[in-house]
């Protein structure tokens, strides 16, 4: 994923981490865009692509598991301004984002 949701990490007990991404469910609540949205034929493709855009918050997660989760600003589908970023390990990333990536804020262990 664009947003380091499946990074691998290693510590003393476990070796890479495996996420199949099959089982990973996603659930968005807020503002959206459409890329692919004609609005001169709007039944030209009946079904269209949605990305976030705007505020919003999207959770991803694998059977009950919280993976990760992020409230704030989006662009095209991105994580995009100011937002908060919590991943599966607890750690709490909060400031300014741009294009998928963290610019600058405060990072801390939740």
């Amino acid at each position: 994923m664009m947003f380091g949701l499946f990074r691998k990490r290693k510590t003393e007990q476990q070796s890479d981490e495996y996420v199949d991404m099959n089982n990973v469910r996603v659930f968005y609540e807020g503002e959206v865009i459409c890329g692919d949205y004609d609005l001169n034929n709007p039944d030209d493709y009946p079904f269209h692509n949605l990305f976030p855009h705007g505020k919003g918050k999207i959770t991803y997660m694998v059977n009950e598991d919280i993976v990760e989760q992020y409230n704030g600003e989006f662009t095209g589908g991105q994580y995009h301004g100011q937002g908060v970023l919590i991943d599966k390990y607890g750690e709490v990333v909060e400031g300014i984002f741009k294009k998928g990536q963290f610019l600058r804020g405060s990072k801390w262990k939740a």
